[in-house]
């Protein structure tokens, strides 16, 4: 990403991390409004929320995975009529433990079963949520190359498969994709950003726009998202950072 002060930013992510996770300590406590107020959208966020509530009622709002992104569905909730999609887990315990969490957070939740259809199980839900007036948010960067419902695109001068769900859902509702990003402050106050909103036209170009603008983002911040460290985006790094630099490798701190 541009980087060659590894151990920094890794450093970053690691307290970022502590800062999210005692942040789900105080939503088990029952802490809600004071999360809400750890976290802000910024100007230009808030105007195109404020907008697309009173355009088109709702939008389709893609996210990476950030240490403030489950935080702020808080503030998306407080803010506008929000829903979370959020993958369950076939493990018992870990579906327990993820509506203990999630179900507290304000937003509807939609637990997509991966063992009952996964999202194509759970499209009529989602539908009927969107068509009544709903921002939906969802975590979209996770690349998956052998599923039928990915789609190949380009992030950072590398092919990778994201999915195709919020181009999809965008065009059969006629709802915009509203791309975001989360910035975590060292004192764990985040700020919602969100680039600009469209409609899927072309699932390829669709998807392509709103990597884009995740990639801009993490250029600028990458302590604030999680898979810089992920086994499928460092490989996917390490030969982008082989081609920048002729196959030799990058060096700097903390290699």
């Amino acid at each position: 990403v541009g980087r060659t002060d590894y151990r920094r930013v890794y450093m970053e992510l690691v307290d970022k991390s502590i800062v999210a996770g005692n942040a789900f300590g105080e939503l088990i406590r029952g802490k809600v409004d004071k999360l809400a107020a750890m976290s802000a959208m910024d100007p230009h966020c808030a105007s195109t929320i404020a907008r697309l509530q009173e355009q088109y009622g709702g939008a389709v709002v893609v996210l990476p995975h950030c240490p403030g992104a489950l935080l702020s569905a808080i503030r998306f909730g407080v803010d506008c009529s929000a829903a979370l999609l959020v993958r369950d887990s076939r493990r018992e315990f870990r579906g327990r433990l993820n509506r203990h969490y999630f179900d507290r957070l304000g937003p509807t939740v939609i637990y997509v079963n991966r063992g009952e259809g996964g999202l194509l199980g759970a499209t009529r839900e989602i539908l009927r949520t969107l068509k009544a007036g709903t921002f939906l948010l969802g975590t979209t960067d996770r690349p998956w190359k052998d599923k039928p419902d990915m789609i190949q695109v380009e992030a950072f001068g590398q092919p990778v498969w994201l999915p195709q769900w919020p181009a999809k859902f965008s065009a059969k509702t006629g709802l915009p994709i509203l791309p975001g990003f989360m910035h975590m402050q060292p004192n764990g106050h985040i700020t919602i950003a969100c680039g600009e909103p469209y409609i899927a036209d072309d699932t390829r170009e669709a998807t392509q726009r709103w990597m884009t603008f995740f990639e801009t983002q993490i250029r600028e911040s990458p302590s604030d998202w999680f898979f810089c460290f992920e086994k499928r985006w460092a490989r996917l790094l390490a030969k982008a950072a082989d081609q920048i630099d002729g196959g030799g490798g990058k060096t700097g701190e903390g290699d």
